[in-house]
């Protein structure tokens, strides 16, 4: 997956793509960054918690829960929650916290990313100190892949 050229993410962030080691957990933040990314392309988009020094418009995107359930003996299923706030270039103008809002929700539905499609099943906004957050849950089911060989036994038998 090609991650937009407007995301600004931490140094942590970093070395997890660069070793090709991310979790599930930060696939999802990824695909939910590309995501605001491709829905405001003007704006820069932090992964984390809100930063000092920020021009406007700008969002942040980050998860404030994580739930798992075993289901089978390799499958588990995830349960994130995210939330991704809005900072309005024009602090005064409910228009386009609104504008935000709806975008955001209206197009929340399958997020690609680079394992997958990812899709957010809830989803909810509100407008609290002239911000926009819009949050959701997303669930992902993963499957473990065995550490050895997948067939460890195998017999054939011919018969002619």
């Amino acid at each position: 997956m090609e991650i937009a050229k407007n995301i600004s993410y931490d140094r942590e962030m970093q070395n997890q793509i660069t070793s090709n080691n991310l979790g599930i957990s930060g696939h999802v933040l990824l695909a939910l960054a590309n995501f605001a990314a491709g829905l405001f392309p003007k704006s820069t988009v932090y992964l984390g918690a809100q930063q000092q020094g920020v021009k406007p418009p700008a969002l942040f995107v980050r998860l404030y829960s994580i739930a798992n359930q075993k289901r089978l003996e390799d499958i588990s299923v995830y349960e994130f929650g995210f939330e991704i706030t809005y900072i309005p270039k024009d602090e005064k103008s409910s228009a386009e916290l609104s504008r935000a809002a709806f975008l955001l929700e209206q197009n929340l539905d399958a997020i690609p990313s680079g394992v997958g499609e990812f899709r957010c099943y809830e989803k909810g906004s509100d407008f609290t100190d002239r911000l926009t957050h819009v949050t959701g849950i997303i669930t992902a089911w993963e499957k473990a892949v065995p550490d050895g060989p997948v067939i460890q036994h195998a017999e054939k038998e011919l018969k002619i």
